[in-house]
Parts: C-alpha cells; structure tokens; sequence
C-alpha cells in the first residue's frame, strides 16, 4: 500500500514578497478571452481562508466546484459536474494544497461547436520574485503561500467554461466514437491553464491598436491616473510562467549552447517610458511605444521565434538545459492561446506529457493516452499528469506529493 508523505521533492518553494504598497490586480472576467483583463483596486486584507488538514487532502479532492449548468438534460448535467469533480481528485492526489481552491464550472451552450472549453485563473497577483522581478501569480496559487495579509481574493479562484453542444465522451458512456472528444482530457488540460501554466506574452497591443501591431510583449501594466484621468505605464509584467522560458541560440550546433531568458527581453521592453510614464489615453501609449527601438529590437523578434519550432523552452527551476520542455512555437502565423502557453505538439505527442498539447485529438479516452505515452502512472491513475507537466507546475510554485512504500 502506498502512503502519501508530504516532502519537498528536487527542490524548496522560494515564496515570493508581497509588494510594500497599494494594490492593483488583474482580473480575467471571461475564460474564453484570457487577454481581456481588468485592473481592479485589491486592497490589503487579514487572511481569513481556511487550510485543509492532512485528511482532507488525502482521502478527497483540494477543488470546491461551484457548477452551472442550463442543459434541460439532467443527466448530461450530472455528469458533467461529476468531470469536474473527478478532474480536481486528480489533480489533488499529484499535487499538495494546504489551502482550497475555489473553481466556478458552467456547462452551458456556446453556439459555436468548435468551442470546448477554456479556464482561466479568476485574478492575477502581482508579487516579487526572488529575483527581484515582479510577476503575475494565479490567485489560486498566492493562496498556497498563505500570506497573513494579502490582496484581497476574488470570490473565486478559476473560471471555467465548457461547450454543452459538443458531444463529448464521459466515462460510463459505451465505447468512444472517432469524433467524440474526452471531456475529462480537456477539463484536466484547461485547468492547469487555471492553475497558472500561461503566459503573457501576447500580441496585446493589438487591441489597443485595433490593427496587428506585428509583435509581442508581456501585458503591459497600465493603471487610470487618479488626478487627471490620464493612463500611466508601470512597465510590462509577465506571469511567473514566463520566468522559467528561455530561448535557443539559432546555432544550436555551438557548444555550450547559451539560451537567453524571456526576462531580459522583458527588461529591455521595461526601458521604454521609463515606468511609470503618463500617456493621455491607452492609445497614445500604443502608438508611442510601437516607434521605440526598445519595442522594434524586441517585439517583431520575439514574434518571430514564437513561429519557428523548437526555440523556446520551459527550464524547470534547478534542472538543466537538457531537462527543459520545448513549448509550442510551430504553429504559423501566431495564434494567440495556443503558441507559447502549450507544450509543443510535434514533440509530446504519444508521450508521457501528451495533456498540454494545444489541441487534443479525438476518440481517446485518458486510458488510451496514457497507454500510448509508455503508461506512465497507469497503476495509480494520474498517469495523464506527465513528468513535465508536474516539473512545470512544480517549478512556478506548486508542491508535488512523494509517496512511498
């Protein structure tokens, strides 16, 4: 019999610092469109949120579902909910929560049946990594670090919300059709993206723009001035997923091969204004900024690697160049959502770490994945969270349960 231990495994969490002043917090209000974020005030607050004991965490699931649904087809409702259920017990048996995570679920009708599903963390925290760089963490993992005062929480923790047109496959149904997708497959997948595993660099200025700025960047962070309505520039910030992404030499014939941090390039991005600048509208900043060197050595380059595969990588905290994940850079042009906050599909596909591909391929069950990966795990059941997948998680804060005999 296996009994779960709590330890450390390959290496200590480093917590993060609060920042010494007022807070602003980045909240994602559709999970459908993570890009889309508002600035909300979070001010300090005494933490009030309860922890699990050791029971709790063994014997069930860290996730309290909040679900919706507005299927007339209670059936389909129940087991729905019951994915949700079975997704948060598995992800609760691989990794440790010592406080809980609050997920609102809505199974409803997206009128559009190319539509899965997505999740997106509810809120974004800035907080001070040990390198001294600010980062957005997910609210649900800042809770894990159990800060006595904290920014105040958003009600919940993950926003999720899955396609009730779609004919997906559940477990109990008979045998799995060629077209039907795992509903438990994706909701596993899309929360991890709630969980933290995204990034910021995106085409955000597009938006701004209203035409393709030709580039990437972290999120910009832009807060209204209080004094004059006017928009100031306090610097781009990435998640703290983005700390662990490097990219390859185009030599990768040289020896040592050297790769560079996104980081540096979100410091060089960081040289323009300096933070904070005041602009007179969102727009002015945008264009502004598109006529900079920092943006025209950085953004279009940036894009360009996102396109060419095998150029980023995810480099676990601790590990070597060697034990890096290539993230997916060949889809070509750049889709949003899917390059760069995905493992790469060429290269993970049939392994262990099929699950955060970024699309996932029809008339598989977990089971059927799991035994084309090498049947990692396959005796426990969470063999669907791969090696590199828990390294990623682990990496950007979350704990790994140890087991032993």
């Amino acid at each position: 019999m296996k009994l779960p231990v709590f330890l450390y495994i390959s290496l200590s969490v480093i917590f993060p610092k609060l920042y010494a002043q007022s807070y602003s917090c980045f909240d994602i209000p559709n999970p459908s469109e993570p890009e889309n974020h508002v600035i909300k005030q979070c001010p300090f607050v005494k933490s009030t949120i309860p922890t699990f004991k050791t029971k709790n965490l063994i014997d069930g699931s860290s996730f309290n579902v909040n679900f919706k649904c507005d299927s007339t087809d209670n059936g389909l409702c129940q087991k729905a909910q019951s994915a949700f259920e079975m997704a948060g017990q598995i992800i609760s048996s691989v990794f440790m929560f010592e406080v809980p995570i609050t997920l609102n679920a809505t199974f409803t009708n997206l009128n559009d049946s190319n539509l899965l599903g997505s999740a997106t963390p509810s809120r974004f925290i800035p907080l001070i990594s040990e390198d001294g760089v600010p980062r957005l963490y997910p609210q649900s993992l800042v809770k894990q670090f159990k800060f006595e005062v904290h920014p105040e929480y958003s009600s919940c923790d993950i926003y999720a919300q899955f396609n009730s047109a779609v004919n997906f496959w559940f477990n109990g149904d008979g045998p799995i059709s060629p077209a039907q997708q795992n509903i438990h497959t994706v909701i596993l997948h899309e929360l991890f993206h709630g969980l933290g595993l995204t990034s910021s660099w995106r085409n955000n200025l597009d938006s701004l723009l209203q035409y393709p700025a030709n580039g990437l960047s972290p999120v910009p962070y832009l807060i209204t001035s209080a004094s004059s309505n006017s928009i100031i520039f306090q610097g781009f910030i990435e998640t703290i997923f983005d700390k662990f992404l490097v990219i390859l030499p185009d030599n990768i014939t040289s020896s040592p091969l050297v790769p560079t941090s996104l980081t540096a390039y979100t410091s060089k991005l960081n040289e323009f204004g300096p933070p904070p600048t005041e602009f007179s509208t969102s727009l002015k900043f945008a264009e502004s900024l598109i006529l900079s060197p920092q943006w025209n050595s950085v953004a279009p380059f940036i894009l360009k690697k996102s396109t060419i595969a095998n150029t980023l990588v995810f480099l676990p905290r601790g590990y070597q160049l060697i034990n890096g994940t290539y993230l997916e850079t060949s889809v070509n042009p750049y889709l949003s959502g899917s390059s760069i906050s995905h493992i790469s599909f060429a290269s993970y596909t049939n392994s262990q770490d099929f699950l955060m591909r970024y699309k996932l391929e029809p008339g598989f069950t977990i089971k059927d994945l799991i035994s084309k990966g090498g049947n990692y795990q396959s005796d426990d059941g969470t063999g669907v969270i791969g090696p590199r997948l828990r390294s990623i998680m682990e990496s950007i804060g979350y704990v790994l349960f140890c087991f032993i005999e």
